[in-house]
């Protein structure tokens, strides 16, 4: 191995670099089935195309869980507002039902119905 060390040994480019991670066994067991499964040459290569994916779909906005958190919030007090508006518009009904259109109304009712 002259120069380049391990990369020399794995036949990497010069421009590579290595980086380490920290996970658990158990996803380490699934990524190394998911390699097998779907035929890649290395875990590495695998996991360099998952996050570059995962750039991807960040950058398009398809990953901001914070923002979707920040959105369900907001739907959350906005459903609790308009559920409020709905019941003080109950009580202020009092369970009787108010006819905006009287005319349409006498179009329906038969002769025994008295103003």
């Amino acid at each position: 191995m002259t120069g380049g060390g391990w990369k020399e040994s794995v036949n990497l480019p010069e421009s590579t670099t290595k980086v380490s991670l920290y996970c658990s066994e158990d996803d380490k067991e699934e990524w190394d089935e998911e390699v097998e499964e779907k035929q890649y040459k290395s875990r590495s290569k695998y996991l360099y195309e998952l996050i570059q994916e995962a750039r991807a779909y960040r950058d398009q906005g398809f990953l901001a869980h914070h923002e979707s958190e920040e959105r369900i919030e907001e739907l959350k007090q906005e459903i609790e507002s308009l559920e409020n508006r709905l019941e003080n518009r109950e009580r202020q009904s009092s369970g009787q039902t108010e006819v905006d259109d009287v005319d349409f109304l006498e179009k329906f009712l038969d002769d025994t119905y008295k103003p």
